[in-house]
């Protein structure tokens, strides 16, 4: 089974990968700031 995205849906993928780059840019702090607040919420 394909599935292929419609035209609204394909206007959509602009944004998404505008998005997606800056998780790519940022995952490093996203991941350290996690581990801080698990520490500090653990137990």
């Amino acid at each position: 089974m394909e599935y292929e995205l419609p035209a609204m849906g394909a206007s959509r993928l602009p944004a998404l990968e505008g998005f997606t780059s800056w998780i790519k840019d940022h995952l490093p702090m996203i991941e350290r700031c996690r581990d801080v607040y698990d520490q500090e919420h653990s137990g």
